[in-house]
């Protein structure tokens, strides 16, 4: 790490713009590589539980690096089954867990890192509300405590399934109702302010069931939404996609599907403006159940479709677009892999042609949930496994590589050769209209409660520690140049090179006249970049730059005086100097 100090000096560049040359204490760490680095990639396994059940629904990477996790858990709790939240490093150690729940079964299925560093959870309860379930949304501090915690819901069933925060710092969550709207489930919607507040509340369906299982706030502010319709269908049960303004009001609304039950998991808008939707197919493929893939057009027009599967079943949870404009996507498959059900992720490009699949699992049952693709362009996958762990079923999460490999220790890996199957179904029109429903909002009183479950490592990658900042005597480098345009301070550095692995880099900065390291995070990271341009309204700052890998930061080498600081044991040396670690 390199401590850089800014010298107040100033010279005229022309009489339309002011630049002032930063004079650097500042020590680079090693001799730089070219800009275009490959950053190194962690990869690991891990199993959480106890003696009983528990499985994850839900994966985010977060602001700092590391990890957020939500399912439910058997083994700890106040009840039969209780939400289960775990926040993880960056190589899979446990930073915090607990539980929240009653007496009851509660399960979480969505959760999303807030603007404010915290969460926000969207679960139903069985533990309190109005009915027999609830809508339960609890907004927690980056501890895990909790800030608020509602129900929603009157008399029988109403199951939340999605949540997100949206522009505005309010929320909006997806799921099902049997009490309100036109036929037995109805999809259920509710806005939220920033403290749980209704804004609105609409059911959307027919005389069947209808349900989704997944949400999403679009460009435009208004909203996706994708799930199931018995209503509306031309066989057994269609994929239903519907398009709402940021009123909850119908833009379109469209089916797809044939003769067999055709359901969605999971949609996202593409950076196209379209949309990308993944479920289960009864209809197409080449077996029972198949993965079933549509790229749409922002009108809800298919532009391809594709089917993924064997002889069995094969079913999907999960898909997102990646930062190369393909796809990651994953579900469960029996058609192929080591045991019952193995974990099964497929990269697609834009395409929705495989570039590469692989299977996860041992001799028992594990089934995958959710997908992420990490800031080092690897992947997250979670959900459940007896196959690793403590218990009856443990909670699972792999952090692949970019090509889905993890390290040669982890012996569970079975690559797959299917081809995808260009399916046939139409999109037709529905014409049902959003009903205001009236869902009681009430509070509940649950306490987080510490839990202390497992965690047993599989296997992982060795990878080096971050380097240490070279000094005057032993290391040469490329130094840090700053140089101030207006409000804005342009960074760059040299990348490390030698036998220390770096990650991603973070950016500290601290207040002048020097008292000593009072510095606090700017930039957690650069997403592997070696320049940064941060806003800086004052020259009365100095600047440290952090080289990062697997959650930890290098060390420092000169104060800001000069003065060598001890010498480290080795030139890789693990320093954790602040927040961003």
């Amino acid at each position: 790490m390199d401590l850089l100090k800014i010298n107040k000096k100033a010279f005229m560049m022309n009489n339309k713009s002011i630049q002032i040359m930063i004079f650097i204490v500042f020590i680079v760490i090693l001799i730089a590589i070219p800009a275009l680095e490959v950053i190194a990639q962690s990869t690991w396994a891990h199993a959480y539980g106890g003696v009983n059940n528990e499985s994850a629904y839900s994966i985010k990477q977060t602001s700092e690096g590391g990890y957020i996790v939500a399912g439910y858990a058997g083994s700890f709790g106040t009840g039969s089954i209780d939400l289960w939240v775990l926040k993880l490093d960056a190589s899979g150690g446990i930073v915090w867990q607990k539980t929240y729940g009653g007496s009851d079964n509660d399960v979480v299925h969505s959760i999303e890192q807030t603007s404010d560093g915290g969460y926000i959870v969207a679960a139903y309860t069985q533990s309190f509300g109005a009915g027999s379930s609830d809508f339960w949304v609890l907004k927690l501090d980056a501890s895990g405590e909790i800030i608020w915690q509602k129900t929603y819901g009157e008399g029988l069933q109403d199951n939340a399934y999605s949540i997100k925060q949206i522009i505005d710092g309010g929320y909006i969550v997806a799921g099902f109702t049997d009490y309100f709207g036109a036929g037995n489930w109805d999809v259920l919607m509710l806005k939220l302010d920033a403290n749980g507040g209704i804004v609105w509340q609409k059911t959307y369906g027919g005389s069947n069931q209808d349900f989704v299982d997944s949400i999403q706030q679009t460009t435009d502010t208004g909203y996706i939404i994708a799930g199931y319709t018995h209503s509306f269908e031309i066989g057994g049960g269609d994929i239903w996609v519907i398009k709402l303004d940021a009123s909850g009001g119908i833009v379109w609304q469209r089916t797809y599907g044939l003769g067999g039950i055709d359901n969605a998991e999971s949609i996202q808008q593409t950076t196209d403006g379209g949309y990308i939707v993944v479920g289960t197919t009864l209809s197409f493929g080449a077996g029972a159940e198949d993965l079933w893939v549509l790229k749409l057009d922002p009108s809800g027009g298919i532009i391809w479709q594709k089917t993924y599967g064997g002889s069995s079943n094969d079913y999907a949870e999960s898909i997102q677009q990646t930062t190369d404009g393909g796809y990651i996507v994953v579900g469960t498959t029996l058609s192929f892999g080591a045991g019952n059900y193995d974990f099964w992720v497929l990269k697609l490009d834009a395409s929705g042609e495989i570039i590469w699949q692989n299977t996860y699992g041992g001799a028992g049952w594990d089934e995958a949930n959710a997908v992420h693709q990490t800031s080092d362009e690897g992947y997250l996958v979670a959900g459940g496994t007896d196959s690793f762990g403590s218990g009856n079923s443990d909670l699972w999460v792999l952090k692949l590589d970019s090509f889905g490999n993890m390290d040669t220790t982890c012996t569970f890996i079975i690559d797959t050769s299917i081809m995808p199957i260009n399916s046939s179904a139409m999109a037709t029109d529905t014409t049902i209209s959003p009903a205001v429903s009236s869902a009681i909002i009430a509070n509940t009183g649950v306490s987080a409660v510490d839990s202390y479950g497992t965690d047993i490592l599989i296997c992982s990658t060795a990878l080096s520690l971050p380097g240490g900042v070279p000094d005057n005597d032993n290391y040469a480098g490329v130094p840090l140049t700053m140089l101030k345009s207006g409000s804005d301070l342009y960074l760059s550095w040299g990348s490390p090179s030698g036998t220390c692995i770096t990650q991603d880099y973070s950016i500290y900065r601290g207040t002048l006249p020097w008292t000593g390291y009072n510095y606090s995070p700017e930039v957690c990271t650069t997403s592997g970049e070696t320049f940064a341009i941060i806003p800086a309204d004052s020259d009365s700052y100095y600047y440290i730059i952090a080289a990062q890998n697997g959650g930890n930061e290098g060390s420092y080498g000169l104060d800001s005086s000069n003065e060598q600081r001890p010498a480290s044991s080795a030139s890789c040396l693990p320093q954790q100097i602040g927040s961003c670690n």
